[in-house]
């Protein structure tokens, strides 16, 4: 596995040798492995939350941006899933009534023509 000739020294050709002849296991304890790093403008007040959440929750504060961007994207989908459910609902129950959609339209022609629009 080793190009002849190279040489290392001590223990790190002993960690080496360790690695290329056994399987290691990682583990990052739930901490997402860090590979882009950013910068963000933050005001005071929110600077001091990420701090803060970050204290409470014993983690860095990328860890903290990294759980609230995942919250976010849940919340988005969950509502997204939610209204489309209801839309589902919608359809399935043959949606509106005839007469209800138009009385229903019916109001919105009579709230236009109070505009005073030809």
């Amino acid at each position: 596995m080793w190009e002849a000739g190279y040489q290392e020294s001590g223990s790190l050709h002993i960690a080496l040798k360790f690695l290329a002849s056994h399987i290691v296991m990682v583990y990052n304890y739930g901490m997402a492995r860090m590979n882009r790093r950013t910068t963000f403008a933050l005001d005071d007040e929110t600077m001091q939350r990420l701090k803060t959440l970050a204290l409470i929750w014993h983690v860095s504060q990328a860890e903290v941006v990294r759980r609230a961007v995942e919250m976010a994207e849940l919340k988005i989908k969950t509502e997204t899933d939610r209204k489309l459910n209801q839309l589902q609902q919608f359809h399935k129950s043959a949606g509106m009534k005839i007469e209800v959609s138009d009385a229903y339209l019916d109001e919105v022609a009579e709230n236009r023509a109070d505009w005073g629009r030809d």
